[in-house]
Order: C-alpha cells, then structure tokens, then sequence
C-alpha cells in the first residue's frame, strides 16, 4: 500500500515508518486493503480552516476524513497532534494514533454520528488500539531512546 504522508506541523515529532506501521496493522487487522491513503499532519489553526471551509464549523477538532469513492485512492485523511497533546499531555503519541485509527474507521465505514454508529465506533477503535499496543504499533517518540 502507498501511504503518502504530509507533516507540515511541528507540535510533535512524527515518524513516518511508525506511521506506516500503524497503518498496516489496521488494515491487517481489518483485513482489507487499499492501494493508497494520503495522511496530513496538520497545525491546530489549519485543521480549524479545513473544518470551517469543509463542515461550516471553524473550530479545532482532532481528526478530518475525505473518503475516495475510486479503486486505487482510499482516501485522505487530517491528523492535528496538537488536539492530542492538549487532550492526553502525559500521552500525546496514543492519543494521535487513536486519531488515525479514526480517521481510517471513517474511510472503511464506520459512522459516529448516532448513538448506535457511535457505540459501534467506539468498540472498533477499541480493538484497533488493542492490537496496536500488542504488536507494539502505537506512534511514539521517535527521539526517545531506552
């Protein structure tokens, strides 16, 4: 799968072979697949632009996804590490995986907007992470040494 990926933010360092990873394990996971998926990740102020120019609503959120209704493109999807860094500080890395896990949802189906759609989400995001923390998929700090 090409994963194409675009950081124009700095709020968190971001690895793009974890990201790639992480994104494999979901589909794995999910056993499906896609030839490409682009992945932004985005500051804080063009995320709340994105929101207010695509869903009337200029205010920060942490995930946007724009589903591709082709064969080969998936879809693309808006990451801001800020809204993971302000929503989990002591764990800003899970917290913006969580957010990919999302997005992807998103693209493979999966809705949050009524209560039932949104259970169903929760317990999918829940099994992605899941798996992600077993096989150790989870972004982290790619500047942290042990």
């Amino acid at each position: 799968m090409k994963i194409l990926q675009y950081d124009t933010q700095v709020d968190l360092l971001i690895d793009k072979k974890q990201v790639k990873r992480l994104i494999e394990g979901v589909f794995c996971l999910k056993k499906t697949s896609s030839n490409e998926l682009i992945v932004h990740f985005v500051t804080k102020e063009d995320i709340s632009i994105i929101h207010g120019d695509f869903f009337n609503d200029p205010t920060p959120t942490d995930c946007i996804t724009f589903p591709f209704r082709e064969a080969n493109l998936l879809g693309e999807i808006f990451i801001c590490p800020q809204m993971g860094i302000e929503y989990s500080p002591d764990e800003p890395y899970k917290e913006t995986s969580l957010y990919i896990v999302h997005a992807i949802l998103h693209l493979l189906g999966y809705d949050d907007i009524d209560p039932s759609d949104e259970a169903l989400m929760r317990k999918a995001e829940a099994e992605v992470m899941n798996h992600l923390e077993e096989k150790n998929l989870v972004l982290s700090n790619p500047s942290y040494v042990i």
